[in-house]
């Protein structure tokens, strides 16, 4: 099976606009959070499962994330 999309720009600009994405809620996760935020283990588990959800959205553009397993991402739905 080939690549999810086969226009080489395309995958490039998608690649960098969620890597930007899974960057910021990075960066969210290791920052303290907002004093409004009371529930801060809540925020961080959501914040690490949007930051892999990022990164999945990469490995599926990409020749590569064909081998990545799917039982995993399976889980969470």
């Amino acid at each position: 099976m080939g690549p999810m999309i086969g226009i080489a720009p395309l995958r490039w600009l998608l690649t960098v606009t969620f890597g930007g994405v899974a960057a910021f809620h990075l960066l969210r996760c290791l920052r303290p959070p907002a004093a409004w935020l009371s529930p801060v283990a809540e925020h961080r588990l959501s914040e690490m499962l949007h930051l892999v959800m990022g990164l999945s959205m990469i490995a599926m553009i990409w020749p590569w994330g064909a081998a990545v397993p799917a039982a995993p991402g399976l889980s969470f739905s």
